[in-house]
C-alpha cells in the first residue's frame, strides 16, 4: 500500500476540484490537478478511441470490486472483495490540468480524463488469501 506525505482533495463553492498527492519521500504516486466541471458528458476524448460513448467508458472504469496486496513476507496475495455501488448518472466529468510525474512515466503525453464522484458508499463483503 502506497501512503502520500500528503493528500488533499477540495472541492469549492463554485464547483472547482483541486487535488494534490505527494509521496514526499515514499513511493506514492504523485499527481496535481486544477480542474472545473464540465456542463454535460463529453462526446470527444481520449477514451473515444476505445469506447463508443462516455456512458460506455464509465461503465468500464466505475464499478471496482476488488482491491489486492501482495505480501510477499507472508508468501500470499490477499484479496479484499468490496462493493462500491457507483451509479454511472452520478459521475461529474471534470476538465483542466493534470500532472504527474509517475502518470507520465506511464502514459507519456496522453491527455488525461478525469471525472468526479460526489459521493461513495463503501462495503466491505470479504477478504480471500491465495498462495504465491
Amino acid at each position: 500500500m502506497h501512503v502520500p506525505e500528503r493528500a488533499s482533495l477540495r472541492v469549492s463553492e463554485d464547483s472547482r476540484t483541486d487535488l494534490l498527492l505527494d509521496p514526499g519521500r515514499g513511493t506514492a504516486p504523485d499527481a496535481e490537478a486544477h480542474l472545473i466541471p464540465l456542463s454535460k458528458w463529453p462526446t470527444e476524448g481520449p477514451w473515444r478511441q476505445w469506447f463508443a460513448d462516455y456512458e460506455q467508458m464509465l461503465a468500464y472504469c466505475v464499478p471496482q470490486d476488488r482491491a489486492l496486496a501482495v505480501q510477499p513476507w507472508h508468501g500470499q496475495v490477499t484479496r479484499q472483495e468490496i462493493a462500491l455501488a457507483i451509479p454511472l448518472d452520478s459521475c461529474v466529468p471534470l476538465t483542466g490540468p493534470v500532472i504527474s510525474t509517475v502518470a507520465g512515466a506511464i502514459t507519456g503525453n496522453a491527455e488525461p480524463f478525469t471525472f468526479l464522484v460526489p459521493r461513495v458508499t463503501f462495503r466491505f463483503e470479504r477478504q480471500e488469501r491465495t498462495r504465491l
